[in-house]
């Protein structure tokens, strides 16, 4: 005979407290996905958080510094150096230099016309002045001497004159004249007095013009043959 129904065992109802509680839960789909998004958006943040803060990071990590399809980075590119300094121009030598003077290589004086001659090697006339000898109380030697001083300035005494500085002198020697006792020299004094060369007026040496003198000092070396003729 079938169970009447009063016979089966009555079902439990669930407490009103529990009830309550599950209305409070939301949708299951809900949950899930915002808990999947969740545990998504925390997991892609923790890793972009690392890539920034450890760029240099192993294992390849996506970082600024390391864009994925990057190019590989080829050989470092040759650095632009600094532009060289041009080398100052050498001088030029040609230009500052000046050119040697001819060497005198021989003095002619001629007394009968009171006038020098210088000669170079190849015995070319250089150079020719007028002089003031000696006077006739005071003769210039004539004979073939050379010269043995070269004097830029020394004084010259005689019994009746000093001179303190006679400038540019050439003593002679040889021929049988005392060392520096007659010498081709600068008479500025003479210049100075209005008295013109050409005319026997010294104590023995020959006189020239300041120019003159200058000349020869800076030509004429030791040595060098001067012949006195009368």
């Amino acid at each position: 005979m079938p169970r009447s129904l009063s016979s089966q065992p009555a079902r439990r109802q669930p407490s009103q407290a529990i009830v309550a509680a599950m209305s409070t839960l939301p949708p299951l789909g809900l949950g899930l996905g915002m808990g999947m998004g969740m545990e998504l958006g925390l997991g892609l943040g923790a890793g972009r958080g690392l890539a920034q803060s450890n760029p240099t990071a192993p294992g390849g990590t996506l970082s600024p510094a390391n864009p994925p399809f990057a190019p590989k980075p080829s050989a470092a590119a040759p650095q632009p150096s600094a532009p060289k300094a041009k080398p100052a121009p050498a001088p030029n030598l040609k230009a500052a230099t000046k050119p040697a003077p001819p060497a005198v290589a021989a003095l002619l004086i001629d007394l009968s016309s009171q006038r020098l001659s210088a000669f170079d090697l190849e015995h070319r006339l250089l150079y020719r002045r007028p002089v003031s000898s000696g006077r006739a109380a005071s003769p210039t030697p004539t004979g073939d001497f050379h010269v043995a001083g070269r004097f830029l300035s020394t004084p010259m005494r005689g019994r009746d004159y000093y001179v303190p500085a006679v400038p540019h002198a050439l003593c002679l020697a040889g021929g049988g004249l005392e060392p520096n006792a007659i010498c081709i020299h600068g008479a500025p004094w003479q210049e100075a007095a209005g008295e013109p060369f050409g005319v026997r007026r010294s104590h023995g040496c020959v006189r020239t013009g300041s120019a003159t003198a200058r000349w020869l000092f800076e030509r004429t070396p030791l040595g060098t043959p001067v012949k006195i003729q009368p």
